[in-house]
C-alpha cells in the first residue's frame, strides 16, 4: 500500500437484457430516464478467435526492438506481470491450493484457474488453428485487446482510425484500451470476477489471495514499472480520473458477479450466501475486549453479528454523484438507488436470492448508465485548486461523520479504500508542490503504516492486530485540513 499504489451516447437495445427485465416485474423499475440495455463499451467480453503473440511481434508491427518505437511486444514480454500469470500456476502455492481443493488435475490444467491465468481457448496463427493452446504466453495481447480474429487485419489500415470506439468494439471485438472505462471494465473481469471467472470463499480458504482490485494501485504498482503503452493525458489528471472510474467499474463487476452467484444458488449449484461477498475481516480479526476498546473513535454502522457486504467495492457508492459533479460536470447524473436496498438485503443473516437478483440487476443498470456517461461526456481536465479541495472534502466526509466527529466505519476495507482515494488525489494534485494538498503527506504515510499487513514469510494474509483507532489521527488531520 505505498503512496504510488494507488463521441456520442450509443444506446444498444439488447433483446436478451430487455427480455430478462420484462420476465421479472420486480426488475422493471428503473431510475427515470434509464433504458434497459444501455451498456458501456467493455462491459461484456467480446467473442472471436484468439491469436498467439508472435503475430504481433513482427519488426514492422509491435516488435521493432527500437526503444520507444513499435517496441510494445518486447516491453510487454520483459516487464509486464501478465506474462507470468500462467507460470505462477506451477509454484508451490498453486500446488497447495489445488491439493486443498481436492482437485484431480494440476492448476496448469484446471479450467477454473486458466480462465484468468491464461487464454484457455484455441489460438490461431495466420488463420490456422494451432495444435496447442500456448498457455505459456499467460495473459497475452488478445486477453486485453479482445480476440483478434476480426480486427488483426484491420487495425493498421487508415480506415481503422475513422471508426468510433463503439464500432471497433461491436463490429470487430476490439477493446479500445485508451478508453479508461473500457480498459478498467476489461481488467475487472479477472481482477474482480465475472460470469465465468471468480475467486470464491472456498478458493480463498484453500490459499488463493482474495481479489481486492483498485485500478490506480495496480497501475502504479512497483511490479508494473515499465508499461508497453503511453497515456494520452498527464499523470495527475489520469490518476484522479481513473481512480474514480475504477470505483464505479469495479462495483459494477462485483454486483454483476452477485447476480450470477444468486442465480446459481437457486439452481442449487453453489452455496448461498457466498461468503466472499462479505467483509473478510469481520471474521478474520482479533476478537474480544481488546478490539472493542480500540473503536472508541469509530461508529458501528452495522448491528453486531452483521457481515458488511462488499465493503471494498461499495465504500464510495453514496459519494459517486458528488464526485462525478466535480470530475464530470457535463454528465447528467444518475443516483445509485438500488445499491443501498441491495446492501440491506445482503447484510441480512440469510439474504433472499429471489430479492437479490432483481435488485442487483437494477444496480448494474444504474452503474452502466454512469459508465456510459463517463465514456461519452466531456471530462474535466486540469483540475483547479477548488476542485481538488472539493474532492478531498467529499472523500473525507465519506470517512468521518461530521455530527459525531468519528470514523463512519471501522472496517479495514473501508478505511483502506479511503486512504487509497486520498492518495490518488494527493498525487493527482501534484503532491507537496500544490498548496491545496501540501500538508497531506505525513498523515497519509501514517495511515498507510497503520493499515499495512504484518509480513508473515512471503504472504500477506490479513491485517492481524489492526486497531481502527490507530488511523483516526491521520484521517482527522486530513479532515481538518479540508474544512
Amino acid at each position: 500500500m505505498g503512496l504510488r499504489y494507488y463521441a456520442l451516447i450509443t444506446i444498444l437495445f439488447a433483446l436478451a437484457a430487455i427480455a430478462s427485465f420484462a420476465a421479472n416485474p420486480a426488475a422493471n423499475t428503473l431510475p427515470l430516464g434509464l433504458s434497459p440495455g444501455v451498456i458501456p463499451i467493455g462491459a461484456t467480453p467480446p467473442t472471436g478467435e484468439f491469436s498467439v503473440t508472435v503475430g504481433c511481434s513482427a519488426a514492422s508491427c509491435h516488435g521493432s526492438g527500437k526503444l520507444g518505437k513499435f517496441d510494445e511486444h518486447a516491453t510487454w514480454l520483459e516487464s509486464d506481470p501478465h506474462t507470468k500469470a500462467f507460470h505462477v500456476l506451477r509454484n508451490q502455492a498453486s500446488q497447495t491450493i489445488s491439493k486443498n481443493l481436492g482437485r484431480k488435475m494440476p492448476a496448469t490444467e484446471d479450467a477454473s484457474c486458466l480462465a484468468c491465468h491464461a487464454i484457455d481457448q484455441d489460438r490461431h496463427y495466420n488463420g490456422e488453428k494451432l495444435a496447442e493452446r500456448q498457455h505459456n504466453e499467460g495473459v497475452s495481447c488478445d486477453a486485453c485487446h479482445g480476440p483478434s480474429q476480426k480486427w488483426i487485419s484491420q487495425h493498421y489500415l487508415a480506415s481503422w482510425k475513422e471508426l468510433t470506439d463503439r464500432e471497433k468494439f461491436d463490429t470487430y471485438g476490439f477493446v479500445p484500451t485508451k478508453d479508461h472505462v473500457a480498459r478498467i471494465l476489461n481488467c475487472a473481469q479477472c481482477h474482480v470476477g465475472g460470469r465465468d471467472r471468480e475467486v470464491n470463499h472456498d478458493l480463498i480458504a484453500a490459499g488463493h489471495p482474495r481479489l481486492s482490485f483498485e485500478y490506480t494501485k495496480y497501475h502504479f504498482s512497483e511490479k508494473y514499472q515499465e508499461k508497453h503503452w503511453k497515456e494520452k493525458v498527464s499523470n495527475p489528471d489520469f490518476e484522479i480520473r481513473t481512480w474514480f472510474i475504477g470505483q464505479v467499474a469495479s462495483l459494477r463487476a462485483a454486483v454483476d458477479l452477485l447476480v450470477v452467484r444468486a442465480e446459481r444458488s437457486l439452481e442449487q449449484k453453489s452455496p448461498w450466501p457466498e461468503l466472499s461477498e462479505s467483509s473478510c475481516y469481520a471474521c478474520h480479526q482479533n476478537l474480544g475486549a481488546e478490539f472493542r476498546s480500540e473503536t472508541k473513535h469509530a461508529l458501528r454502522p452495522r448491528k453486531a453479528g452483521t457481515l458488511g457486504w462488499q465493503l471494498w467495492y461499495s465504500s464510495f457508492a453514496k459519494s459517486v454523484p458528488t464526485l462525478a459533479g466535480v470530475l464530470q460536470p457535463s454528465g447528467g447524473g444518475v443516483k445509485l438507488s438500488a445499491i443501498e436496498t441491495l446492501r440491506e438485503e445482503m447484510e441480512k443473516t440469510v439474504p433472499d436470492a429471489n430479492k437479490v437478483i432483481p435488485l442487483a440487476k437494477q444496480a448494474v443498470a444504474e452503474l452502466d448508465r454512469w459508465l456510459v456517461q463517463l465514456q461519452t461526456s466531456n471530462p474535466c481536465w486540469n483540475l483547479n485548486s477548488g476542485q481538488i479541495h472539493q474532492l478531498g472534502k467529499t472523500i473525507l466526509d465519506s470517512a468521518i461523520d461530521p455530527a459525531s466527529g468519528k470514523l463512519r466505519d471501522y472496517d479495514w476495507d473501508v478505511l483502506a479504500q479511503h486512504a487509497l482515494a486520498l492518495t490518488a488525489v494527493y498525487h493527482g494534485a501534484g503532491g507537496s508542490a500544490n498548496p491545496t494538498v501540501a500538508g497531506w503527506k505525513d498523515a497519509l504515510v501514517e495511515i498507510r503504516e497503520k493499515l499495512a499487513f504484518p509480513k508473515d514469510g512471503e504472504r500477506f494474509d490479513s491485517p492481524r492486530g489492526f486497531k481502527p483507532d490507530s488511523v483516526y489521527p491521520g484521517f482527522r488531520k486530513l479532515y481538518d485540513l479540508t474544512r
